[in-house]
């Protein structure tokens, strides 16, 4: 069931959560959300019945066979005890509100390389990290939550940007759905721009090197540090909470 994107209009200014441990799936999907929508508590349930459904794919061949007991005996491949969850997880939590997570390189994503100041967000993985960048009310942010605050990015800086996380080895996704428009942050006391013109033209050059193999997976939880005022009542952001843990649990 996707549940409705309308309460993300109550949205009070750009969420922001720092970094909790190794727990980077749900801040970036937080980020994203501009919102506290995810807890671990709905994300594991998320990967747990993507396991189920795993299980019952493979016991399909047999309970005895070798693909069967090899799966069972691997243990979760969409989460661990660390908080790590699967790029299948953050997918399909992006479902529940009707959005699609697509790899830039793949077919359906060929124009958000060359213009992805059409697009409204982006996520970034490498490994066990995520991050979210995300365009609010005109402007551009890196919400990434290992940084101590959320850094703008320049409409010059972006392309630029999401070519050197694809040269540091980041899996870029395109995340598309029902967005609502912002208005324009007020003076952003938490934010700080983040484009250097010598680090743009570095980064330009860098780009001609061999780009190194990409990594894939994710981890996840924490407390928001909401930042930039925009509109309404952070109350009413938040109110959106249990119908998500509700949802995942009944779907």
């Amino acid at each position: 069931e996707k549940l409705p994107f309308d309460c993300l209009l109550c949205a009070p200014m750009v969420f922001f959560e720092k970094q909790d441990g190794n727990l980077c799936a749900q801040h970036a999907l937080n980020a994203l959300l501009q919102g506290s929508y995810f807890s671990p508590v709905d994300l594991a349930a998320i990967a747990n019945r993507l396991d189920q459904n795993e299980q019952q794919h493979f016991a399909e061949g047999g309970v005895e066979s070798e693909e069967f007991l090899r799966f069972m005996q691997g243990g979760s491949q969409n989460m661990d005890d660390s908080g790590f969850f699967s790029v299948q997880v953050i997918a399909q939590a992006l479902e529940l509100w009707g959005f699609e997570l697509i790899p830039i390189r793949s077919d359906d994503a060929k124009d958000a390389l060359t213009h992805p100041l059409n697009e409204k967000a982006f996520v970034c993985n490498m490994e066990e990290h995520w991050f979210t960048l995300r365009e609010l009310g005109g402007q551009w942010y890196n919400l990434d939550s290992a940084q101590s605050h959320p850094n703008i990015v320049s409409p010059t800086y972006l392309s630029l940007f999401l070519a050197q996380m694809q040269n540091e080895g980041y899996t870029v996704f395109v995340v598309r759905g029902p967005f609502v428009n912002f208005p324009a942050p007020a003076q952003n006391h938490g934010s700080h721009e983040e484009e250097d013109p010598d680090l743009a033209a570095a980064i330009a050059a860098s780009l001609a090197e061999p780009q190194p193999g990409a990594g894939s997976e994710a981890r996840s939880p924490s407390s928001p540090t909401p930042l930039c005022p925009l509109a309404s009542s952070e109350a009413e952001a938040a109110s959106a909470a249990p119908a998500m843990a509700a949802a995942a649990a009944a779907a």
